[in-house]
C-alpha cells in the first residue's frame, strides 16, 4: 500500500495549491485545440463537399461527416470552456473526441500504416499539450482498445496487436512521465516562491522598500541628502550595569522582546528603524519617503515607547527605563556594504541627536531647537519633553 501511495504520489497527485494554474493552462490548450478543430474541419469539409476524392467518391458522405465532426467537437469544447465544468472533463472529453476520429480513420481507411500514424500524431499531440491524469488516460486507453478489437474484425483493419500494445505502453510511460516533470516543477516552483519570499521578508527588515524597489530596478541604491527628517536615538539606561547581573540569554530575550514593540510603535506612526546598537535604538521620519509631520510622528512615537516600558516595569523582573534624544534637520541617508547591506544615516542632525539622548532625564524626551519649533503650534507637548537649553537660551 505504501508503494502504490508513492507511487500515486509521484506520479498522478497535483498538490492542491497548482490546481487552479493547472486547470488554467489545460483550458487555454484546449480553446486552441479547439479552435484548430473547427477551422480545420470547416476548411475539409467545404473542400470536400466541392471537390470529392475520387479514390473515395464511394465513401464521400462518410468523409462529410467525419470532417464535420471536428467542427462540432471544436465548437462543443469552445461552448464548454465558457462554463464552470472543471478542466479534468474537458480534458476527459477531447480525449474521448480524439479516439473517435481514430475510429473514422478505421472506417474511412484499411491501411494499417495510415491509422498506426493518425493514432500516435493525435495521442501524441493530447498528451504533449494537456496535462492529463495517468491513471484515467491509462483506465481509459484499456477501455478503449478493448472497445476497439470487439467491435472491429482485426482481419479487416490488418493491425497487429503488438503494434498497438507498444503505442499504448509508450503513452502511458509518456503521460507518466509529463506528470512527474509536472508536480516537480511545481515544487520547484513552489520553494523558489516561498524562497523569494523569505528573501523579500528579510530585505523589508533591513532596508526601507522604497530602496528595495530601487535595488531591483537599478541594481544600486545611491546615497541622498534629505533636508526635512527628524532622528530619534533612545538607549536603555544603566544597560552596561544590569547587563553584568543577569544571564546573556536573558539579557538577549529582554532586549528582543523591548525591540520587537519598538518597532511595532515605530512602524504605526509611519517612522522606520534605522538599527540597534547593543541597548541603543535609532529611528526616522522624513526619508527616504518625504513626510511632513516628521517631527509630530517621533514624539509620539517616544511618547508610546515610554508608556509602554511604564506598562510594562509594573510586572517585569527587571525594570528598564530609557532616555530618548529627538533632532530635526538634514541628513544623508544610504545603503553600507556591498555583501551585508546595512541602510543607515549620518550627519550633524544625528550626532545631535546621540548628544541629546546622552543629557536626557530617564523616562523623559528630549527634543532639539528645531523639533520643537516645528512642534509647538502643530501639537500639544507632552508633559515628559524636555527642550534643549539652546532654546532657553534664545528665550
Amino acid at each position: 500500500m505504501n508503494s502504490l501511495k508513492s507511487l500515486y504520489q509521484r506520479f498522478v497527485l497535483i498538490p492542491a495549491d497548482f490546481k487552479d494554474s493547472l486547470s488554467e493552462k489545460n483550458r487555454k490548450i484546449i480553446k486552441v485545440l479547439s479552435f484548430f478543430s473547427l477551422y480545420f474541419g470547416i476548411f475539409f469539409y467545404t473542400f470536400f463537399s466541392i471537390f470529392p476524392a475520387a479514390a473515395f467518391r464511394e465513401k464521400t458522405f462518410l468523409f462529410s461527416i467525419y470532417y464535420f465532426s471536428f467542427v462540432f467537437m471544436g465548437g462543443i469544447n469552445i461552448a464548454l470552456i465558457h462554463t464552470k465544468i472543471p478542466s479534468s472533463f474537458l480534458v476527459f472529453l477531447t480525449l474521448i473526441e480524439m479516439q473517435g476520429i481514430i475510429v473514422f480513420h478505421i472506417i474511412l481507411l484499411t491501411s494499417a500504416s495510415n491509422i498506426i500514424i493518425v493514432f500516435i500524431g493525435l495521442m501524441f499531440a493530447l498528451v504533449m499539450f494537456l496535462e492529463v491524469n495517468p491513471f484515467v488516460f491509462t483506465v481509459e486507453l484499456l477501455s478503449y482498445f478493448a472497445i476497439l478489437y470487439l467491435v472491429f474484425d482485426n482481419e479487416l483493419i490488418k493491425i497487429p496487436a503488438d503494434n498497438f500494445i507498444l503505442c499504448f505502453f509508450v503513452m502511458i510511460l509518456l503521460v507518466c512521465w509529463k506528470r512527474k516533470h509536472l508536480i516537480n516543477e511545481y515544487i520547484r516552483n513552489a520553494q523558489l516562491e516561498t524562497l523569494k519570499e523569505k528573501t523579500e521578508e528579510l530585505l523589508h527588515n533591513l532596508l526601507p522598500d522604497s530602496v528595495i524597489e530601487q535595488l531591483k530596478k537599478d541594481g544600486k541604491s545611491p546615497p541622498k541628502k534629505y533636508d526635512n527628517m527628524t532622528v530619534l536615538l533612545s538607549d536603555i539606561v544603566n544597560f552596561t550595569k544590569i547587563s553584568t547581573t543577569v544571564s546573556p540569554y536573558f539579557l538577549i530575550n529582554e532586549l528582543n522582546d523591548i525591540f520587537t514593540q519598538f518597532d511595532k510603535i515605530t512602524e504605526s506612526h509611519n517612522c522606520i528603524r534605522i538599527k540597534t546598537i547593543g541597548d541603543a535604538y535609532m529611528a526616522v521620519c522624513g526619508l527616504p519617503e518625504k513626510n511632513a509631520s516628521h517631527a509630530e510622528n517621533l514624539i509620539l512615537c517616544a511618547k508610546d515607547f515610554i508608556e509602554w516600558l511604564n506598562a510594562r516595569n509594573k510586572s517585569a523582573q527587571i525594570k528598564w527605563d530609557i532616555r530618548v534624544g529627538l533632532a530635526s534637520g538634514s541628513s544623508i541617508a544610504g545603503i553600507i556594504g556591498k555583501r551585508k547591506y546595512l541602510y543607515d544615516i549620518l550627519g550633524d542632525t544625528v550626532d545631535y541627536a546621540v548628544k541629546l539622548q546622552n543629557a536626557c532625564t530617564p523616562m523623559h524626551i528630549r527634543l532639539s531647537p528645531a523639533t520643537y519649533n516645528l512642534v509647538k503650534d502643530k501639537m500639544e507637548i507632552p508633559e515628559i519633553v524636555e527642550v534643549d537649553n539652546q532654546i532657553k537660551e534664545k528665550k
